[in-house]
């Protein structure tokens, strides 16, 4: 079963594994990868790097983050998020895409990632690096890990643990 997992931040990311769950490919907001290319002003995916990304291998499920607003964060924060995940809910939708929101914490608990009072990065991280030894996760010309690729990554293996 191929999946596509979705981290739809402003940092985030698009990931594809296959039936195995082995890392296809990804793609991020604010960083040019191979065809898929962002906006050239902005961290938002361009509409036309999400549909053929989407659609080059018609994957058997989406599972996009779901999103929710924290206590702390203003109506242009709050709009910009739930933009984000609607593009992405209506371009699977156009495109005739299964697809499923996944809540952080139900995403964070199929992968082991629960960070249980550490930096819910990290944990993803590290266990993004358990399961994927061979990929590096510091993308060219970066110091840091991209934690919307790892987000993604971990987002479409819990698909793929829940669908296969």
């Amino acid at each position: 079963m191929s999946v596509i997992g979705i981290d739809p931040g402003l940092k985030g990311a698009m990931v594809a594994l296959d039936d195995n769950g082995a890392l296809l490919w990804f793609c991020c907001a604010d960083y040019d990868c191979g065809p898929f290319q962002r906006y050239a002003q902005g961290k938002r995916f361009a509409p036309s790097a999400v549909r053929d990304f989407l659609s080059h291998d018609r994957p058997d499920i989406v599972c996009i983050e779901q999103q929710s607003g924290r206590p702390a964060q203003g109506r242009g924060s709050l709009m910009s998020i739930a933009w984000q995940q609607g593009f992405f809910e209506g371009a699977c939708m156009g495109l005739e895409l299964p697809f499923v929101l996944a809540r952080p914490q139900a995403w964070r608990k199929s992968v082991n990632a629960q960070s249980n009072g550490e930096n819910p990065k990290d944990v993803s991280l590290r266990v993004a690096e358990q399961l994927y030894p061979d990929v590096n996760f510091v993308l060219p010309g970066r110091r840091k890990p991209h934690d919307g690729f790892v987000d993604a990554l971990l987002i479409a293996r819990h698909a793929w643990k829940e669908n296969r």
